[in-house]
């Protein structure tokens, strides 16, 4: 019996081995021989026939060498399909930098504030650019230094002085400013993608033109509210005579006929400063005595200029009185040279023509060059050069200071000798400059 029972296993033992080598797949149907003495593994009917329609489905030749090593495998691709499940979160999104942000929150003109040291539009608008930079505060303290300094000095270029400060800090207030708000941002809002983060920033910086109104409604108030202040102290004598119009009527008179009023000749501009439509003149006399102005003309902002041409004109104003203010209400002017009276004389290319001085653009004429100046070192439009100054004078004896942006090739002047200088004329916050584009 006992025989007969090992033959037969044997036999199907020897079957199996047979079949396996034989076979180009694994047939699922045939169970294996499992030995009774181990512990069996239910597998579900679903993941053994998913496994059998894997294995029938492929065109490779699979070779089985024994029933452990099916059972192997069906035991580990059970593992590996009943293990937990590993979560891999796909949707993560890359979190936008600091000055991405930053960016964001700045918007335009990011490149000018962040790479360059002096804001232009901050020097010409001082509050009204903070404002509109959504920089209110200080909008209103720049404004209330602004009043401080105009009444205590009345001179214009004690202004001019603060508007050069506005002018080289604002950057770096407005990005410290900036970085401060982003980070807020950030904390405040931790949930937030970074589209979204850079919308809230977007929305919390940027621009703003309703801004700028607030910000004249506030100084309006400020001002009127200042002036009060000062009558109820006694400071502010002129405040009663600023509301009483009929003290006015006479100055505020554009019919006014050309000469009108009484004269006071060969007087220079030395300083002025504008609050609203109101703006007050510093006029000194030939013999050095200086005395503040109102100023009731048409064409005031090119009478403020005058002042920096008081070497080659002269100046006459006319003037009308009224208690303790008096108002320039015409002027004329004449060339130092020939006292030939300037006439037809609309803006500053205008009177620069006139003199002899050339308006902004491309001239040509002929020179003595008197001097060869040191070289120098200058920054223009985020780019740095060297140049050399050169004094040069023309037939009328005026003298104009050059300069040469060095190159590769040098001028080779001599002092003494005359050259036809082909030049530009340009106009910058400080004057007129003067470049040589080429000497013959």
């Amino acid at each position: 019996m006992n025989d007969s029972n090992n033959k037969s296993f044997n036999n199907e033992n020897s079957n199996l081995s047979q079949q396996t080598n034989n076979s180009t797949g694994v047939n699922l149907n045939q169970q294996p021989t499992v030995n009774p003495n181990q512990p069996t593994v239910q597998t579900q009917p679903d993941i053994l026939q998913m496994y059998s329609t894997t294995m029938s489905g492929s065109s490779q030749n699979t070779v089985i060498t024994s029933t452990n090593s099916l059972n192997s495998t069906s035991k580990m691709s059970l593992d590996s399909l009943l293990a937990p499940e590993t979560s891999i979160n796909t949707n993560e999104v890359k979190q936008p930098t600091d000055d991405e942000l930053l960016q964001a929150f700045i918007g335009k003109n990011y490149e000018k504030i962040t790479k360059r040291p002096f804001n232009f539009a901050a020097f010409f608008f001082t509050s009204f650019y903070l404002f509109y930079r959504k920089m209110f505060g200080y909008g209103i303290l720049v404004f209330l230094l602004n009043v401080a300094i105009t009444t205590a000095f009345n001179k214009f270029y004690f202004t001019l002085i603060l508007n050069i400060i506005v002018g080289f800090l604002v950057n770096k207030i407005y990005l410290s400013t900036a970085k401060k708000r982003v980070a807020v941002i950030k904390v405040s809002n931790p949930k937030k993608d970074g589209e979204e983060l850079k919308k809230i920033c977007a929305n919390k910086g940027g621009t703003s033109v309703g801004k700028i109104i607030l910000g004249v409604i506030s100084e309006l108030i400020l001002f009127i509210a200042i002036l009060f202040i000062m009558s109820l102290i006694g400071l502010g004598s002129a405040f009663g005579e600023l509301l009483n119009f009929n003290n006015w009527k006479e100055i505020i008179n554009d019919n006014l006929p050309i000469g009108t009023g009484t004269l006071l000749e060969d007087v220079s501009v030395e300083g002025y400063g504008c609050m609203n439509s109101k703006c007050n003149v510093s006029i000194a006399t030939a013999t050095g005595e200086t005395e503040t102005y109102s100023l009731k003309i048409n064409d005031s902002d090119f009478f403020n200029k005058l002042g920096d041409y008081k070497d080659y004109i002269k100046l006459n104003i006319y003037y009308v009185a009224n208690k303790d203010t008096k108002t320039i209400v015409d002027y004329k002017i004449y060339l130092k040279s020939t006292n030939e009276e300037i006439t037809d004389v609309k803006n500053e290319n205008d009177l620069r023509d006139k003199i002899g001085l050339y308006s902004v653009g491309t001239h040509t004429d002929t020179f003595t060059l008197t001097e060869i100046g040191e070289p120098g070192f200058g920054f223009k439009d985020n780019n740095s050069y060297t140049y050399t100054d050169y004094k040069f004078t023309n037939s009328k004896g005026t003298e104009f200071e050059m300069k040469y942006i060095n190159d590769s090739n040098s001028l080779n002047l001599v002092e003494g000798n005359n050259y036809t200088v082909t030049f530009e004329v340009s106009e910058d916050t400080f004057g007129y400059d003067f470049t040589i584009k080429s000497v013959e």
